[in-house]
């Protein structure tokens, strides 16, 4: 009796226990946020790598929500913004949204072309060894 009882707790546990998702942020503003591993990556190395992309991207010239398009690449699906990569959407990711790639990636490209199209860096900010901005 005892065993089924702690069967049926770690099933609970299991079950509702909270989904932590890595949001993919810029400037306090939540672009989509990465809830599954892959490629051998945890989802907030794979955050970490797409803000570095988004640095980079950012940095070069103004965006409008037509820059933002995905591309399909052999079974994963591509998010490019100026035609540069920014995000990978995997099978990894439409398992664990618990729907189909192609949904998964128009979902993000329509979350980052919403929100990106304001964002821009000053070109001090551009680059981690960028001097500080001088004062005025």
């Amino acid at each position: 009796m005892f065993m089924h009882r702690l069967l049926a707790a770690a099933f609970l546990a299991a079950v509702v226990a909270p989904v932590f998702a890595d949001p993919v942020s810029f400037g306090g503003v939540t672009l989509f946020e990465i809830k599954a591993s892959a490629a051998g990556k945890t989802p907030a190395q794979r955050v970490a790598e797409v803000e570095v992309r988004l640095i980079d991207i950012l940095g070069e010239t103004k965006i409008t929500d037509k820059d933002v398009v995905v591309k399909a690449d052999k079974a994963d699906r591509k998010i490019l913004v100026k035609n540069r990569l920014l995000v990978t959407v995997t099978k990894e990711d439409a398992t664990f949204h618990k729907t189909t790639i192609d949904k998964v990636a128009k979902n993000w490209r329509d979350q980052i072309a919403k929100r990106i199209v304001n964002m821009h860096l000053l070109p001090e900010q551009v680059g981690p060894t960028a001097p500080p901005a001088k004062k005025r």
